[in-house]
């Protein structure tokens, strides 16, 4: 089942490029192909996400684009500026916010800083799309996202002086 699905969707993004204004649509379509299953929607977010931000920033159209396609699925427009801190920058930089990457504030306690990481290593860590069946290319995007997840909460732990 999931191997006919991936071309499915690719299917309907291919019909949604020839027309930009019915995205909608195709978003829709989409989240009804995947039951409304919230971690694959997630997953097609910061794929959208991650392809947008490929040439190095985000044009107001792809932002536009991509917090529409968000309200869609059912998601905040944070998730998606966690997502666009995620794949801002190469993993090796550290000119992001690690607070945006966690999904936080500079204000949030350091329990909150340790909770938001422990979530975000439980969704993003590549065992979890192997174990869903997810192809090769995805656990790879999955292993990026927790490198980025990794380094922000490094960032913190030693602004902060935290000892997990």
């Amino acid at each position: 089942m999931q191997g006919r699905l991936i071309p499915e969707v690719a299917g309907v993004f291919e019909a949604a490029k020839s027309d930009a204004h019915g995205f909608e649509k195709c978003a829709r379509q989409i989240a009804e192909l995947l039951n409304w299953n919230k971690i694959k929607l997630l997953l097609v977010l910061e794929l959208l996400v991650a392809v947008a931000a490929s040439d190095g920033q985000f044009s107001a159209a792809e932002r536009d684009f991509i917090h529409r396609v968000a309200t869609i699925f059912g998601f905040s427009p944070e998730l998606v500026r966690q997502f666009e801190a995620m794949h801002s920058v190469p993993a090796q930089q550290i000119d992001f916010d690690p607070y945006e990457v966690l999904g936080l504030t500079s204000s949030a306690s350091n329990d909150d800083v340790r909770k938001s990481y422990r979530k975000l290593v439980r969704e993003s860590h590549p065992d979890v799309a192997q174990g869903n069946g997810l192809p090769e290319e995805l656990v790879a995007a999955y292993a990026e996202r927790m490198k980025k997840v990794n380094a922000a909460y490094k960032i913190i732990k030693q602004e902060r002086k935290l000892g997990d």
